[in-house]
């Protein structure tokens, strides 16, 4: 062992000739590597490699560049021997490009790689761009549903297909359901489950509309009287007799489509029942054959017995309602409604108020030979001063309100007040027509600031725009909600008409015609 030649490094002697009998190895010698053109061979190693007096490795940042300081102690000196198998190899460009720096620049410290601070900019998909060639044109829907519906061909509500767009004129027969005018869905199709109706965000409801006008083509509603004993309803969930209601026990029971709940028949409706289980009666009654009808209500369905109605204009005749005009506007389309035309139907009873800071009520009996006003300025506890002659018929009196009408404007041209009190108007209208319903017509200019139910100017522009903006949509306080809830109860409605020049609170004054 003593005589093998374990890899001699250089610098080491080698024994003398004749010491061995082993025949000495010829060194082997190897090309100078030539670097490429432009590359400048580093201090302290043979041209081409990189420098061996670098701690780092090769290929990683700042290894024999300049600007970087060399390790501390001497330089490593002698003959080097280049071994193949270390040559480090060449970095990519996609690795060195996060590490480049800019001729110039500052040098980094000693063993830094990459700058602080520095973080590599995450990768961002690009986002889906909506195609708007791809969006379903309004107009191009509704041309093509009115091309569907509104030929000749009517529409069925037997059939299972979407209804036909709220703004198409069709002709709809009603075959068993009910025509789209009176009940519409909100959505063409029913989700199977609820999770499906959340994921969809689409609400889901029906909108009724019982008393919607019918096209001049389509049948009108069938009126249906069963007598003192009403229509004929399911026991347990009081559903109507209707065209889905299955027939079974030979006509003696029948199934009701909501609850499943067997009924027992009516002698008097008793009819025997087809080879397919229908009645044989089934396309003589409309309850059976239509989706939509009418019963004529019992004494059950009615709190009080029919009277005429009864209609009550409340007229607002501040200063800014008669400088604006609209005092004569209102007289005028009041006294068009009564008696141009047809006018309104026979026992109809019509009663005038006006208003600025306190009520005035007008006494239109037929006996007189003009209207008698009399006014009530303690708003804060309101009255009705007139007994008989507040509402009268409009025929009788026709002589009265006329000229009443006629002078409003010029009554009041020289009023300065500014501040309507319709609170106090509401609360007259429901001491007026209670007992016997009605309905309250008021044309309003301006905002309530006295009386009952006054409100506060809260339309600062400094909200617009911002979280805070919605507060002006929502209502101030709950007067006018408890009154239009009062009004109901009594059998009143109210219709609200505004002509504002300025803030007026539409949000809480609207409550009296929303509940």
């Amino acid at each position: 062992m003593g005589g093998m030649n374990m890899g001699q490094q250089p610098g080491m002697q080698s024994p003398p000739p004749g010491s061995h009998s082993h025949k000495q190895r010829t060194r082997r010698a190897y090309a100078p590597f030539n670097p490429e053109v432009g590359d400048a061979p580093s201090q302290g190693g043979p041209a081409g490699f990189p420098p061996v007096n670098n701690p780092q490795m090769p290929g990683f940042p700042g290894a024999g560049q300049q600007g970087y300081p060399s390790p501390a102690g001497p330089p490593i000196t002698g003959p080097q021997t280049f071994v193949p198998g270390a040559q480090a190899p060449t970095p990519t460009p996609g690795l060195a490009a996060p590490y480049a720096r800019s001729p110039g620049a500052a040098p980094l410290p000693a063993g830094t790689g990459q700058p602080m601070g520095q973080q590599p900019a995450p990768y961002e998909p690009q986002k889906p761009r909506i195609d708007p060639n791809q969006m379903p044109s309004p107009i191009t829907v509704h041309t093509h549903d009115q091309e569907n519906y509104g030929s000749a061909q009517p529409y069925s509500t037997a059939q299972r297909l979407n209804a036909p767009l709220a703004c198409t004129e069709f002709t709809a027969v009603d075959d068993g359901n009910s025509n789209p005018r009176f009940m519409r869905m909100t959505m063409g199709n029913v989700p199977h489950t609820e999770e499906l109706l959340k994921a969809s965000h689409l609400p889901l409801g029906i909108i009724v509309q019982p008393l919607a006008e019918l096209a001049p083509s389509e049948e009108p509603v069938k009126l249906i009287d069963f007598g003192e004993e009403g229509p004929i309803r399911c026991l347990r969930c009081k559903t109507y007799i209707n065209p889905h209601m299955v027939f079974i026990n030979g006509g003696k029971t029948f199934v009701c489509n909501m609850c499943r709940h067997e009924n027992d028949v009516p002698d008097d409706y008793f009819c025997n029942l087809d080879m397919a289980g229908k009645r044989l009666d089934s396309e003589m009654r409309p309850e059976l054959r239509n989706g939509t009808v009418e019963f004529v209500a019992t004494k059950d369905f009615i709190a009080r017995q029919p009277a005429p109605a009864s209609f009550v204009f409340a007229i607002d005749v501040t200063w800014n309602a008669v400088q604006c005009g609209m005092v004569a506007y209102a007289a005028a389309a009041i006294k068009d409604a009564l008696y141009s035309g047809s006018g309104l139907p026979a026992g109809v009873r019509v009663g005038i108020i006006t208003y600025d800071r306190s009520a005035h009520f007008y006494s239109l009996s037929s006996s007189l030979d003009q209207a008698q006003m009399m006014v009530v300025p303690d708003i804060q506890d309101m009255f009705v001063p007139i007994n008989e002659g507040f509402v009268v018929d409009p025929t009788e009196a026709r002589h009265i309100i006329e000229p009443l009408l006629d002078a409003l404007p010029t009554m009041f041209a020289n009023n300065r007040t500014a501040e309507p009190v319709l609170g106090a108007v509401v609360q007259a209208a429901h001491e007026a027509l209670r007992g016997r319903g009605g309905k309250l017509i008021a044309f309003q200019t301006a905002l309530p600031t006295f009386g009952p139910g006054s409100l506060k100017q809260r339309d600062d522009a400094k909200l617009h725009n911002t979280d805070k903006e919605r507060t002006l949509y929502e209502p101030q306080d709950a007067f006018y909600r408890d009154w239009a809830i009062k009004l109901v109860e009594a059998g009143i409605s109210c219709s609200l008409y505004l002509f504002p020049s300025a803030y007026v609170d539409a949000a809480t004054l609207s409550q009296l015609s929303t509940v």
